[in-house]
């Protein structure tokens, strides 16, 4: 393609320059009057701008839209059984605790080890940052075992400043870890599920049911009676 690209050039320069001399003396270029050569490297001319356009090698922008597609189909969540190679490309996809705002850490691959940081203000009510505290970890809990194939985790919250992502002063802290198995059992004592991947949607969010828990800040649907059996183990 290279080749043809660099003769294309060639051939329109050439016709160029032939076409401007031929108009000046036809004889120069062994034509016998101006039309004929105006003629021959018109055409000449046509074919090489054709030649250009076709075998133009790809640009870097070109190449940039590429590899941002093929980035986007593969990591985008398009189903309620999404699985992800690691937590941090799971995390990186839904955007939801960003690990460039502090928000969210591998502590350890091996065992897996991860923190999620909600991001608050130091005057937020006291209930408020317990409840964004809670929530994260929960978030963590069951987004590694639904959309990862990892099988046990512990996961570390406690919140960010709003301002400087650094750790919130006197910020509540949780940390839990549980295996797939514990968590689903737990689950089940809430909502009626058979899996794990029952409290996603077709859109890869949690089910409306499942908000009603994890967003119940009143107790009526047994949030902190969830959250204290998430956490027993330590």
């Amino acid at each position: 393609m290279e080749f043809l690209f660099i003769l294309s050039i060639t051939l329109f320069v050439i016709s160029i320059v032939c076409i401007t001399l031929g108009m000046i003396k036809p004889s120069i270029i062994k034509l016998k009057n101006r039309k004929q050569s105006f003629i021959v490297f018109l055409v000449t001319f046509v074919l090489s701008i054709i030649g250009v356009l076709n075998f133009a090698p790809d640009t870097p922008n070109n190449q940039v839209t590429e590899t941002q597609e093929t980035i986007n189909d593969t990591f985008v969540c398009s189903n309620k059984n999404a699985i992800y190679p690691t937590v941090t490309s799971m995390m990186e996809d839904f955007g939801d605790y960003p690990s460039d705002t502090n928000a969210f850490e591998i502590i350890s691959e091996s065992p897996l080890k991860i923190r999620l940081s909600a991001t608050a203000y130091d005057n937020d009510p006291t209930d408020v940052k317990d409840n964004l505290a809670k929530r994260a970890l929960i978030y963590g809990v069951l987004r590694t075992f639904i959309n990862t194939n990892n099988n046990d985790v512990t996961v570390v919250s406690y919140l960010i400043n709003n301002d400087n992502h650094q750790k919130l002063k006197d910020s509540p802290e949780y940390t839990t870890t549980l295996t797939k198995d514990q968590a689903l059992k737990i689950t089940q004592k809430y909502i009626p599920i058979n899996s794990l991947n029952d409290l996603i949607d077709e859109n890869c969010s949690f089910t409306k049911q499942f908000n009603e828990l994890r967003y119940d800040d009143s107790g009526k649907k047994g949030f902190d009676k969830f959250f204290n059996e998430l956490t027993a183990n330590k």
